[in-house]
């Protein structure tokens, strides 16, 4: 089934006209106050396959303190009190009503649950609501609205539910399939659509003032070109630099947007975090000031060797194996590291996890193999709380106020679901 299509050839660039919220200044972030992360509730077994976990992709809580858990190698969202005690499990694996394929998200909204889950290669999104008890309430089918640009084709899908029980849309980069680029075209508005849980559109309410850059390269800046060399009769691929375009985490009511250039210096830099509401105002902007740290060799070295263990990106063996043979492993690196084109300082902040209230945080480059993680907490205002060092395994998953819910694997790998809370030092 092929997507609506939506055509916005014609549509002016939205800018942001109106500024909301603004501080004096700029925020450093070398020298915040320390976050310590105290557990005081851990959830699941190693046990006892009906307790414990395979996989953990998504939490949320009522407004009772229940967690639900999207445990997404069963496919089901499992539900547990405040105390941690199990009470319910609400879908399963499957395609019929209340059952689940891939889950792309899921949330809890009152006394409804609500489940998105793309089907047909995202070209149609199955919305399913719940109520708290498991019970079916209503399924719709969503159909993707297409969106052209000059090089490949962007899709439109529900996304987050609002208060008012409709879901607005994000944008996905879908099928390279053209040629060539047309860079008024790939800069043009992307509207933000509402739908209800029937699946159909209800209104535009908004619009991002262009693609997010990771899924359509802003013009001229096409990121780190992907290579391959021969190694002993095998292709490998070299292993690029972080891209440094700016990140888009979309909102129900708009986006917060990450920019983190590269410093030329060692010189004190800068990078932004802006929050743009649906009619492209201006919500906050905060600019950080922080210390470029270099690429030492070591680093360089051990992004070489990590990668050449993994099997250089894409080699694959007669007997279907991945991994190289260890004797062949050296030699990968090695070239990999010859052939490797870094710039001189790392990015200050390698990645970011958006919480369910709204609020940034950045997880800092650190050394490569490291134990443990390093991230900024901002607020829902975009101004910093302080520091968190988390072990490098530990995977936020839903975070308010100084709550904070993590997938945490054991020595065995089991994942456990662990409750954070944040004190200040």
């Amino acid at each position: 089934m092929r997507p609506a299509t939506l055509s916005i050839a014609l549509l002016a660039i939205v800018t942001g006209a109106c500024e909301g919220p603004a501080h004096t200044g700029q925020l450093d972030v070398e020298d915040l106050q320390s976050l310590v992360p105290v557990e005081d509730l851990r959830i699941g077994s190693a046990e006892d396959p009906d307790l414990g976990f395979s996989r953990i992709s998504a939490v949320d809580v009522d407004r009772d303190g229940q967690i639900y858990v999207l445990e997404s190698l069963d496919m089901q969202i499992r539900v547990y009190g405040s105390a941690g005690q199990p009470l319910r499990r609400i879908g399963r694996r499957g395609e019929g009503p209340g059952e689940f394929e891939s889950v792309h998200r899921f949330g809890v909204l009152g006394d409804t649950v609500w489940v998105v889950e793309p089907q047909g290669a995202g070209l149609v999104t199955r919305i399913t609501l719940f109520n708290r008890e498991g019970e079916v309430l209503s399924t719709g089918r969503a159909e993707g609205l297409e969106i052209p640009f000059s090089d490949r084709t962007g899709i439109l899908i529900p996304r987050h539910m609002r208060s008012d029980g409709h879901l607005v849309t994000s944008f996905y980069a879908h099928r390279f399939d053209r040629e060539g680029r047309d860079e008024a075209l790939d800069t043009a508005a992307v509207p933000r659509v509402l739908f209800d849980a029937t699946g159909a559109v209800v209104d535009t309410i908004g619009w991002d003032p262009h693609p997010s850059p990771n899924r359509v390269p802003p013009p001229g800046r096409r990121g780190p070109e992907l290579r391959r060399i021969q190694i002993r009769g095998r292709e490998v691929l070299v292993p690029p630099a972080p891209f440094d375009w700016p990140e888009w985490f979309p909102l129900a009511d708009g986006q917060v947007v990450l920019d983190t250039p590269y410093a030329d210096t060692a010189q004190p830099s800068t990078f932004t975090v802006t929050r743009i509401g649906l009619s492209g105002d201006t919500v906050y902007h905060r600019t950080f000031n922080y210390r470029p740290a270099a690429y030492t060799s070591a680093d360089l070295d051990s992004i070489a060797s990590r990668n050449a263990r993994l099997g250089g990106g894409a080699i694959y063996y007669p007997d279907g194996r991945i991994d190289p043979p260890p004797d062949e492993v050296e030699a990968i690196a090695g070239a990999m590291r010859a052939a490797m084109d870094f710039p001189e300082f790392r990015l200050p902040v390698h990645d970011g996890w958006l919480s369910n209230e709204g609020a940034l945080w950045l997880l800092r480059e650190s050394d490569v193999g490291s134990p443990t993680s390093r991230w900024i907490v901002l607020d829902v205002e975009g101004m910093p709380r302080g520091e968190l060092e988390l072990p490098s395994s530990v995977r936020p998953l839903w975070a308010r106020g100084d709550t904070l819910w993590a997938s945490v694997p054991d020595e065995l790998d089991v994942p456990w679901l662990v409750r954070y809370r944040l004190q200040g030092s």
